[in-house]
């Protein structure tokens, strides 16, 4: 469809509908067109508070978070998950709440899961399905701590990356490809010299 005949459309697709029938056109639209309502307001997952249950679900990107308001670590990375499970998260009010399967949620990429999980994350071509559950926190000197994870990677819970799970083209172009299978990099120069 052309954006001159899109526009056009637009004025008669929504004429003489009531300020009710108006405020209501997403969910009718969605019923009508089908569509995949984004996430803009994610929940954290944190192993402090949601650590016991386990985060299941397709890893779609890991991404720069904004400046945390720490002295610790203030430039931090996390992933995107959507879940195939229900789990818990923490709102804006710092509550616990319950995150239904299907839903994006924010896992902050520790040390031990961005060396781990980002070659899943950053597959070009397809998204795996993993889960994720703290286990205990360790301390690694300094009068620091690290919390320690159970991680397990579904073998039959690998899609090809479409529609909206797709990664930006700039990154995606920018990536090696990977084995479906097993996330493993493969580095094509490097094997070839």
């Amino acid at each position: 469809m052309s954006t001159a005949k899109a526009t056009t459309d637009v004025p008669k697709a929504t004429a003489g509908l009531s300020d009710k029938e108006l405020m209501g056109l997403l969910d009718r639209l969605i019923a009508e067109r089908g569509g995949q309502e984004l996430s803009l307001e994610r929940l954290l997952w944190k192993a402090e508070s949601c650590g016991k249950f386990p985060v299941t679900g397709y890893i779609l990107d890991c991404v720069d978070m904004p400046k945390a308001d720490r002295k610790d670590n203030p430039d931090w990375k996390a992933f995107i998950v959507r879940t195939t499970y229900e789990t818990r998260g923490v709102n804006r009010n710092k509550e616990v709440v319950k995150i239904a399967a299907g839903s994006e949620v924010v896992v902050p990429a520790n040390y031990q899961l961005a060396a781990n999980l980002a070659r899943f994350a950053l597959d070009p071509d397809y998204i795996h399905e993993i889960a994720i559950q703290a286990t205990e926190r360790s301390d690694i000197g300094g009068g620091k701590k690290m919390w320690g994870f159970r991680v397990v990677k579904f073998p039959d819970g690998v899609k090809k990356r479409v529609g909206l799970d797709r990664l930006p083209e700039a990154v995606a172009k920018a990536l090696p490809p990977h084995d479906p299978e097993t996330g493993e990099v493969h580095d094509n120069a490097a094997a070839a010299s």
